[in-house]
This record gives structure tokens, C-alpha cells and sequence, in this order.
């Protein structure tokens, strides 16, 4: 559990028995521990790369960069990743379903998108550029090949896949507008362009 900060110039992993966050800038020789992060796993950066959002076993919470208070962010069961939307608000896997934690910690009722028949879960949300659609990998029975990176549009729910025989799909932007979606199949890293 190793996540970069949007701009670059920090890293956050898990480490330590019991599990810990540290925090290391990259310009710096040495990480060093968030402190009150005892059980954290898979953080997960702010869009402005000042909070680390986290799982605590039943639910998210986050913590500043800089260290200090954890402010708690909704009860999430099941977490299976995270992503951060230019609101401020985070859309969490919780297993079958994609739910919209908001500022205020209240979850939505209604769930972005929910696991179909023979499915087995959603995991690693990401939203993407512009905020109205997100990322996110389904899992089905079977090896890898079975799996499926899909898009659904925040509006209406509505799903896509775009690509088959994939996990882990991450939207990487690049210097020419262009971006590209990276997953990975079995031991394989594979980028395709992606609009």
C-alpha cells in the first residue's frame, strides 16, 4: 500500500506491526510516522494532496499531511479502496457497491453502482477528470481474465466496460492531454491510451 501524492512530492505507505502510515517527502531523506494511524490500511491522497484518507477496519477517515487530528469520514464495511472528488466528497468500494461518503461523513442512500449477478465486487474507485464519471475494477469468478475494468457516469449510474481481462485500472493523465488508463493483467503492466 503505496500511494503518491497528486503533485509529486510525497509518498504515504503502510508499514509496522500494528499497521502505521508514514509519510515520507520525496525531497527528504527519511518517512516518518502519522501519528494515530494504528490499523490504517490502504490510504488513498486528497485532490490537493494536503489529506490521507485511510481505512479503519469498519470505516474511512482521514489526516492531514502535515499530522494531527483524525477526522472520521463515514462507516464504510468491506473497504476495497477510495477515491477523492474535487468536492471533497470520497467514493468508497465497500464490496458489492460503490456508495459517496460527503464532507459530512453522512453516506448517500442511494449507491453509485452495485455489483450484478455473478459478480463479485467492485473494487479501486477512481473518479475521473471533470468529476462525472468513475473508474473502477470488477471482480468475477474465475482468474483474472474474468475481470473487468468498467466506467460508470456519476448522473445516471449507467456502466461501461472498456476493458476485459484487467484489474487495478488507474487513469494516468499525461503531458499531452491525451492520458492513458494502466491495469494490470496477471504479472503484466499494460497501458492503453484513454479518453
Amino acid at each position: 500500500s503505496v500511494v503518491i501524492s497528486p503533485d509529486g512530492a510525497r509518498l504515504v505507505y503502510v508499514s509496522g506491526t500494528p499497521s502505521r502510515l508514514f509519510i515520507r517527502r520525496l525531497d527528504q531523506p527519511g518517512a516518518v510516522d502519522l501519528p494515530g494511524t494504528q490499523g490504517a490500511s490502504s490510504p488513498f491522497f486528497s485532490p490537493d494532496g494536503q489529506w490521507v484518507g485511510f481505512s479503519t477496519g469498519r470505516g474511512i477517515s482521514k489526516i492531514s499531511v502535515d499530522g494531527g487530528a483524525i477526522v472520521p469520514l463515514g462507516d464504510v464495511a468491506a473497504f476495497r479502496g477510495a477515491s477523492w472528488d474535487g468536492d471533497g466528497s470520497v467514493v468508497a468500494a465497500t464490496g458489492r457497491e460503490l456508495r459517496r461518503t460527503v464532507t459530512n461523513g453522512a453516506p448517500e442512500a442511494l449507491a453509485l453502482a452495485v455489483a450484478g449477478d455473478g459478480e463479485i465486487g467492485l473494487y479501486r474507485p477512481q473518479i475521473l477528470p471533470g468529476g462525472t464519471a468513475v473508474l473502477f475494477t470488477v471482480d468475477n469468478p474465475g482468474d483474472v481474465n474474468q475481470s473487468t475494468i468498467q466506467v460508470s457516469t456519476l448522473a445516471d449510474g449507467q456502466r461501461k466496460t472498456v476493458i476485459r481481462g484487467g484489474a487495478s485500472g488507474r487513469y494516468l493523465a499525461t503531458a499531452d492531454g491525451a492520458g492513458h488508463l494502466v491495469y494490470v493483467n496477471r504479472s503484466t503492466l499494460f497501458a492503453v491510451p484513454f479518453d
